[in-house]
């Protein structure tokens, strides 16, 4: 089965087992000049919150994944609630905020999709490994404003304080298939590189 290359982001799936029932979300204003999707790795900068943007090798500590944003809208005339921000500055309404929620669970697991051109399949063999994500713009349908972040395989390695996510189960077949490129995993936090909120 050859897997599909579109990219979603890093999808909430739920929490490590046996860990105390915690929504783990958290509201904050957002850098209003930056495209965001639902599922994007997320950041703190200048006291305002952003996609992250280190990508490769060596990666840096993220402190949580975007779940939805809200701002007072011009258009709309009223709040509106979104799984994007399209970076629409003027749609905010004089002294409005735009805001988004952000899953900052240090327990939460994400499933997101891999790519990369080398070590791509991810394998059971790299469960516990540690990787950084990637925006490869490679969204499945034109205008569904989804996430284009994915799984960087090229940066797996067994130990780093600086990437920002861990390997943590191979989403099986039907789902997705674990023996062909472009697969499917679940990710947790990497303790050593997560920035507590």
């Amino acid at each position: 089965m050859t897997n599909p290359t579109g990219s979603y982001g890093f999808r909430d799936v739920g929490l490590i087992e046996g860990a105390d029932p915690n929504f783990g979300v958290i509201t904050r204003p957002i850098q209003v000049s930056s495209t965001m999707y639902q599922g994007d790795p997320a950041f703190q900068t200048g006291g305002y919150w952003a996609p992250a943007a280190t990508t490769g090798a060596s990666g840096a500590g993220i402190s949580g994944v975007f779940e939805s944003f809200e701002w007072p809208s011009v258009a709309a005339g009223r709040q509106v609630y979104q799984r994007y921000w399209l970076g629409l500055t003027t749609d905010i309404q004089a002294g409005g905020t735009a805001l988004a929620r952000i899953k900052v669970s240090p327990q939460t697991v994400f499933q997101a999709r891999v790519s990369g051109a080398s070590n791509n399949p991810i394998t059971q063999a790299m469960v516990g490994n540690l990787v950084n994500y990637t925006p490869n713009n490679n969204l499945p349908v034109s205008g569904a404003n989804l996430s284009p972040y994915t799984v960087d395989a090229t940066t797996e390695v067994t130990s780093s304080a600086t990437l920002p996510f861990k390997i943590h189960a191979i989403v099986p077949a039907p789902e997705s298939d674990p023996t062909s490129s472009g697969n499917e995993v679940q990710v947790i936090f990497n303790p050593a590189s997560f920035s507590q909120a």
